[in-house]
């Protein structure tokens, strides 16, 4: 099990998906992976495979065997480290190209809110400790870790959650259900949020 599943939460854990439930990073992410093939494979990337509903490592298998590159499956792990190398430079392309989806902003911090509740400033360390028993948000994505920090923090969305408390697509091929990143976490109870938000909770 990948460290941060390990991470132990008490109270609830909110999961949010990233792409088109929080945001919209610009469709900039078939550039990211033809830079990264054409550095590995010194050719252009003439196709990516289809990226919904799928982790980054499901999606990098499928396309170096769709553009036939032998043993495909020895190559991951080198795509992932070019990905990862880039994911600064796609936060900021990210920044000018992405955006926040409506409600999203505004559902984080309405959580968080619940979480932790006005306290005078000798009280917020305590509070700040009381709230991780009460609401974690975190997000359960197929990105690699590193893309969904860039993506994330490029648009302003970090504050409200705790990324180490998710499950992101560098961990495996197959698509991380959510049962299994709750019973990892030790939460109590967990809500997953995967599709457009469209107001506050």
């Amino acid at each position: 099990m990948r460290r941060w599943y390990r991470h132990r939460v008490r109270g609830h854990l909110v999961l949010w998906d990233i792409d088109y439930t929080l945001i919209d990073a610009g469709g900039l992410s078939r550039h990211l992976y033809g830079a990264v093939f054409a550095e590995l494979f010194g050719r252009e990337l003439p196709d990516v495979a289809p990226m919904a509903g799928r982790t980054d490592r499901a999606i990098i298998l499928d396309t170096l065997s769709r553009v036939g590159i032998g043993e495909p499956g020895r190559h991951v792990d080198a795509f992932v480290r070019g990905l990862t190398a880039r994911a600064p430079e796609f936060g900021e392309r990210v920044r000018a190209r992405g955006r926040v989806l409506p409600g999203a902003a505004a559902a984080l911090a309405a959580l968080a809110a619940l979480a932790a509740p006005a306290a005078p400033a000798a009280l917020a360390a305590l509070a700040e400790k009381q709230a991780r028993g009460l609401v974690v948000q975190s997000v359960l994505t197929g990105n690699i870790r590193p893309l969904a920090e860039a993506k994330l923090g490029a648009l302003g969305l970090t504050a409200h959650l705790d990324l180490d408390a998710g499950a992101y697509g560098d961990a495996h091929e197959a698509w991380l259900r959510p049962s299994s990143v709750a019973q990892s976490a030790e939460a109590g109870t967990m809500t997953w949020f995967d599709g457009p938000v469209s107001g506050t909770p």
